[in-house]
């Protein structure tokens, strides 16, 4: 079985405060706590998911709390995301990306609209046994 490490440190420069992080890989979600009163949240938390495929992306989107219940452009709540192909981390050295800082691309226009507005994730790519 192969897994995704991710590991979801901070952002900064965020347009809003109280955020929080939601991860998605193909039908697996995570999502890390909430974040209030701070446009530079530290977050600092980990997750693994599953991998079936090297085509699958994770998804990566920064999610306003206050405005959650509003839609605006479509979208409920949504600052900006990130999209991150499994299979670019698998070509990498030792299977792993090195924390890079990532600009958040707008829902709707595709942009990036800030360029210090990012996320710090790291990624591992691991292969694991399975028992029998």
């Amino acid at each position: 079985m192969l897994r995704l490490y991710v590991c979801v440190l901070e952002a900064k420069d965020l347009p809003v405060k109280d955020t929080y992080v939601k991860l998605r890989l193909a039908k697996f979600k995570a999502k890390t706590r909430i974040l209030t009163n701070t446009c530079t949240p530290i977050w600092n938390q980990e997750f693994w998911f599953r991998v079936h495929e090297a085509e699958d992306v994770l998804v990566v989107s920064v999610v306003s709390h206050v405005n959650e219940r509003r839609v605006t452009n479509g979208y409920v709540g949504l600052v900006g995301e990130v999209r991150i192909p499994v299979g670019s981390i698998a070509f990498e050295d030792n299977q792993t990306l090195l924390p890079t800082w990532f600009s958040l691309q707008s829902p709707n226009s595709g942009k990036f609209f800030n360029k210090y507005c990012g996320l710090f994730p790291s990624l591992h790519y691991l292969h694991t046994l399975a028992l029998t």
